[in-house]
């Protein structure tokens, strides 16, 4: 799995009004905690702050950065587990396999595109 060719999906468009749908294939979209993203994104955060940055500005209280990566990585379910047993309150949903053009359908302003 390629974390850079990864891209993220929503089960829900509702809160979009452009968007592309597909069907789910369970064995195509991954669930994984994003809590633990996003205490990732502290160090990022932390990184990206050059001369402003003072270590521990947004990660003191939390585990290292390989920790995280760890733990974000065994997160990781298929969306078929993850609905049998919804384990994180709050997860993202990742595809890392390309959908075929014929399986997407797009909607503009909430409109099916083409109608």
């Amino acid at each position: 799995m390629d974390f850079e060719l990864a891209y993220q999906v929503f089960l829900s468009p509702m809160t979009f009004s452009n968007y592309l749908r597909f069907p789910l294939s369970t064995n195509d979209v991954y669930a994984f905690n994003k809590d633990i993203s996003t205490d990732l994104f502290g160090y990022v955060e932390e990184e990206s702050m050059g001369s402003e940055y003072k270590y521990g500005m947004f990660t003191n209280d939390l585990p290292s950065k390989q920790a995280l990566m760890e733990q974000y990585w065994h997160s990781k379910l298929l969306l078929s587990d993850y609905l049998d047993e919804k384990p994180y309150a709050n997860a993202e949903f990742l595809v890392f396999n390309n959908i075929p053009a014929h399986l997407l359908e797009g909607f503009i302003n909430n409109q099916k595109a083409g109608e």
